[in-house]
């Protein structure tokens, strides 16, 4: 079978600029497959191929079988070539709890990390010339040929990332979560030391090496990225394993291998504590019921889980915080922070409140995939409900009856709104794209992992509550509260251990929900 690989043309001596296509290749060549052997590479837009429009720079990578009949995206590929005999199956022995591990950190990686490393190539100002000029220094087809308008392709990516909510992030922020990507993956490598690197200490690769391995990859093959690239150099760790890994799979990558044989240095900042009261804006709510907001849930339920009182919320309904979204928090002083992720981070590095990750005595392993716990409901679980909810007809109009009331003219036409936008902005996700049969697969994998990560243990990761509880506990109440979302209500309600689980934090955070409480008896 002739099997071709579809990626945007970088030279074949270099990483490509794009994680995907260069996940999809790394695959081949940590499951033993050789280019023009095996595979080749194609690149698919370029000046012989006149039709090409801006949008399908979102479609690449692809593999096409035979006579480029078929067409399948990203890793579908490998699932189809692993499922035909004709591929390595990676991930072939981890056991349960890996698989899980894995698919937590490709979520994070794919749906939080790359996506806050392309707005740095995009949208800032200096980097974006850079970019460009490496891409036509490089000769890449769709930007050196004149394929391709670049104004075009970078305005197209801007909405891209603005529909995928990671553009409501200034350069600040990005560069923080970049940093905590970094060190995150430095934690989940130093956590099991053997001769061959891997991530899970085996004597082969997982897909979890081909995962961390092509971002940081992607990350040096730009000077785009400069900052992170620094980061991640000047970890003797981090860099042993791409050069170890560059070597194994892709000796021909001389310039990453230079990279990978120096050392830098860096300077770390140092913040002090402090305490302050705030005011929560938050959608309405009954006192008694969680918000239906799932942001709005996640945020309360931290300052509870931590045991922080001083706080007060405001339902105006008010949009005008510094992202433009729900929820934000401002403080005494009149500074407004918005986003739950910055404002539980500020929280914690000021002392106001307690971080529950260091109060579990999780390992720096144990936080990482904390972290990863937290990116996957937030920037996929959630959307992936969202879908349920606002894509499906009968799911919908529960959902407006809880939020509106009785229909109206006026209601509908409000309903319709807020549907047109909130389809708009899941197609752009990705998730929206998928069929209601893969969104309740998606839904019940995440279930299914939720019941094998809380077997033998209290919670998550142990004896004591984290911050992977409070997505975790945040998104299912959310979801029994909410009318529309059947599947994942009966899904819950029909598991014992999802129900004590429920109960019991219900029981210590949120007392007050008579209703949820009821449910899980």
């Amino acid at each position: 079978m002739s099997i071709k690989l579809h990626n945007f043309g970088e030279p074949a001596s270099m990483p490509k600029h794009s994680y995907f296509c260069q996940k999809l290749e790394t695959y081949f060549r940590a499951a033993g497959w050789l280019s023009d052997q095996d595979y080749v590479t194609v690149p698919h837009w370029s000046s012989n191929v006149p039709t090409r429009s801006v949008k399908d720079f979102l479609q690449i990578p692809f593999v096409t079988f035979e006579d480029d009949c078929e067409k399948k995206q990203d890793f579908r590929a490998v699932r189809e070539l692993v499922g035909m005999g004709m591929l390595k199956d990676l991930d072939a022995g981890l056991s349960a709890e890996r698989r899980v591990d894995t698919k937590v950190w490709q979520i994070f990686i794919e749906e939080s990390v790359f996506p806050a490393t392309l707005l740095t190539r995009y949208r800032d100002e200096k980097n974006w010339p850079v970019f460009l000029s490496e891409s036509v220094e490089l000769g890449i087809p769709f930007l050196a040929d004149g394929s391709a308008d670049p104004v075009s392709v970078r305005q197209h990516m801007l909405i891209h990332l603005r529909q995928h909510g990671i553009s409501r992030y200034d350069k600040y922020e990005i560069a923080d979560q970049l940093e905590d990507a970094v060190r995150n993956i430095e934690v989940k490598l130093l956590a099991i030391e053997t001769p061959n690197g891997y991530v899970y200490g085996g004597l082969r690769p997982t897909s979890l090496d081909v995962i961390l391995y092509s971002w940081l990859a992607s990350v040096l093959s730009t000077k785009c990225n400069q900052a992170i690239s620094f980061l991640i150099l000047n970890s003797p760790r981090l860099r042993s394993y791409v050069q170890r890994l560059t070597q194994l799979w892709f000796p021909e990558y001389e310039l990453l291998l230079d990279l990978t044989s120096t050392a830098e240095t860096l300077a770390i900042r140092q913040r002090k504590p402090s305490t302050m009261t705030l005011t929560l804006h938050v959608f309405p709510h009954a006192y008694a019921c969680p918000n239906i907001s799932y942001y709005c849930q996640k945020l309360e339920t931290y300052l509870r889980a931590a045991g922080y009182k001083d706080y007060r919320e405001s339902v105006d309904g008010s949009t005008n915080g510094p992202k433009g979204k729900i929820p934000f928090v401002v403080f005494p002083s009149g500074e407004k922070l918005g986003d739950t992720y910055f404002i539980m981070r500020h929280l914690v590095s000021q002392g106001t409140i307690r971080d529950l990750d260091a109060d579990a005595g999780l390992s720096k392993l144990q936080k990482a995939d904390a972290r990863a716990w937290v990116a996957q409901v937030d920037e996929f679980l959630y959307p992936l409900t969202c879908c349920t909810l606002f894509l499906e007809k009968e799911n919908y109009a529960e959902l407006c009856l809880q939020m509106f009331g009785e229909p109206s003219a006026l209601r509908r036409v409000g309903a319709w709104w807020v549907q047109r936008d909130v389809h708009k902005f899941l197609w752009q996700h990705g998730v929206g794209r998928h069929s209601p049969g893969e969104w309740r697969n998606m839904l019940s994998e995440f279930l299914e992992n939720v019941v094998a990560r809380l077997e033998g243990s209290k919670y998550m990761f142990g004896e004591r509550p984290t911050s992977a509880d409070v997505v975790v506990y945040a998104w299912l109440v959310t979801c029994l509260e909410t009318r529309g979302t059947v599947f994942v209500q009966k899904w819950v309600l029909g598991n014992a251990p999802l129900k004590t689980y429920v109960k019991g934090l219900t029981e210590a955070w949120f007392p007050e929900y008579d209703g949820i409480l009821r449910l899980v008896v």
